[in-house]
Parts: structure tokens; C-alpha cells; sequence
């Protein structure tokens, strides 16, 4: 029996930007644009704890499990550039709403990795021939992710899952090969 913890940083970035120019065109009136140009970022970091066990009840058998717990990420939106004009005064109005909804400078967010839980087993049959299944289990509707889902994500994710199964086998020291079967559902 072995025992493990550990610990992954993580470093999440995300980021998008909006650039466009929008047309209106009224008859007897004349034509005017809205023009936007929008780039922003939002990044987090965040320590996931994480703990393992491996058992070897009979020679040739490795049954392993792993829990990761949840990632705390606090996103915060960063505006690098938010530029919305109107070619006439008419649109002064709309451009200033433009302007205001996309500015998330400063705006923190919550949008947490899952907890995840891990079983495996490999079996070693001969030395040249081994066959190993896993599972992988992805704790989604427990997460935290504020203004995407709000508080209650279980409705709208599940338990996500991936179920695997793979097989080896070795021909010669320098030829191996093998073969895996994955089913993945990921709780939508």
C-alpha cells in the first residue's frame, strides 16, 4: 500500500475582444455608425489539493484511487481596451450603453474546477501482456461557477464521467503496442 498527496497550481487566462462597426440607415435621414473595439482578459490562480492511494492485493495487480479537491478560481476581468463611438449625436445614447455593459473592469468571478475522483486497475497477465480499466469522475453539479450558471449549477450540469479500458502487449523490447477504448459523458 502506497500513499500520495500533492498539490497543482493552476493558472487560468482567458480573454476575447469585439470589433465591429454597426450600421443604421434611416430614409429621408440619412446613415450612421457605432463603431467597437473591445479587448478584455480575465485570469485566476488557484491551488487544487490532491491525495492518492495505490494497493497491491496480488502479484500482477495495481488498483489505484485519486481525489482531487475542488479549485478555487476567482477570475477578475481586466479592460485593456474599450473604445465605442457614434459617427452622429443620435447614437450618443446607445454608444454610451454599449460602453457600460461591456465594461467588466475590476469584476470578480467565481468559476471553480471540479472536484474529481479517480479509480483505476492494471493487471499484468504475462510480462508481455497487460490490460488496465479506469473511470474518472467529474463532481460538476457541486462546482461553484457564479454569473454563468448561477448558485445552483446542478441544474444544469450532472456528474460527468469517462470510463476507459485498454489493453498491451508487448512483441519485442523495441515493439509494443496497444489498444483504448474511452466512453466520456461530461454531465450536460
Amino acid at each position: 500500500v502506497s500513499a500520495s498527496a500533492g498539490a497543482r497550481y493552476v493558472i487560468a487566462e482567458r480573454g476575447g475582444s469585439i470589433s465591429g462597426t454597426m450600421n443604421f440607415l434611416k430614409a429621408g435621414v440619412g446613415a450612421w455608425n457605432l463603431d467597437v473595439d473591445y479587448d478584455y482578459t480575465y485570469s485566476a490562480r488557484g491551488i487544487t489539493p490532491i491525495f492518492g492511494i495505490d494497493v497491491r492485493p496480488v502479484s500482477g495487480l495495481t488498483i489505484g484511487a485519486r481525489y482531487e479537491m475542488e479549485t478555487k478560481l476567482n477570475f477578475e476581468y481586466n479592460t485593456d481596451t474599450l473604445n465605442v463611438s457614434a459617427s452622429s449625436p443620435l447614437l450618443a445614447t446607445a454608444a454610451a450603453g454599449v460602453k457600460s455593459s461591456l465594461n467588466w473592469d475590476g469584476k470578480k468571478s467565481q468559476q471553480d474546477l471540479p472536484q474529481v475522483i479517480s479509480v483505476g486497475a492494471e493487471y499484468v497477465f504475462t510480462p508481455a501482456f497487460t490490460l488496465s480499466a479506469g473511470t474518472n469522475l467529474y463532481l460538476m453539479n457541486l462546482a461553484t461557477i457564479e454569473d454563468v450558471y448561477g448558485d445552483d449549477v446542478s441544474k444544469y450540469f450532472g456528474v460527468g464521467y469517462e470510463i476507459n479500458l485498454a489493453g498491451q502487449y508487448k512483441f519485442t523490447e523495441k515493439l509494443t503496442a496497444g489498444l483504448t477504448a474511452m466512453y466520456s459523458n461530461q454531465g450536460t
